[in-house]
């Protein structure tokens, strides 16, 4: 059964905010708050909002319903793919970080393959962000994290 298109752009973002921020999505969200980040407020009717420099003055925490986060622009989505590398022969990776061995030649064969990949998939260069990609894209970059 194929996902639906809502439930991918969910999984890739989370994968995208843990890699980035090395922490839990919901740590990663709270990282995430500041000038361009989306977020759903009180009496905003589920409408996305991007707080601007001049809102972190008017909006508190209390506030916020929903945090969504920065946009998915692709070298957010290369800088998630880079600091989820993992070395294909080391089983020593916790958090995102590298093996405590050598920098391994497999790691840098391993970020060219995904950065080729990314690039090969993102369609069109003038969508700024992952979730403008069309689905095809955002289906083939969630099976590369998700492998």
């Amino acid at each position: 059964m194929t996902k639906p298109l809502k439930q991918i752009q969910k999984e890739n973002r989370k994968f995208i905010l843990e890699a980035i921020h090395g922490c839990s999505y919901e740590e990663a969200l709270e990282k995430e708050l500041g000038v361009g980040c989306k977020i759903i407020f009180e009496g905003a009717f589920g409408i996305e909002y991007t707080i601007t420099d001049t809102d972190t003055f008017k909006i508190s925490r209390d506030q916020i319903i929903e945090i969504i986060g920065k946009p998915l622009t692709l070298s957010r989505v290369l800088l998630a793919s880079i600091k989820s590398a993992k070395c294909m022969d080391c089983h020593e990776h916790k958090n995102n970080k590298y093996c405590s061995s050598e920098w391994h030649v497999d790691i840098e064969e391993n970020l060219s393959r995904i950065r080729n990949f990314i690039l090969d998939n993102w369609k069109n260069l003038e969508l700024e962000t992952l979730e403008e990609q069309s689905e095809e894209t955002q289906r083939a970059i969630n099976g590369l994290f998700n492998d």
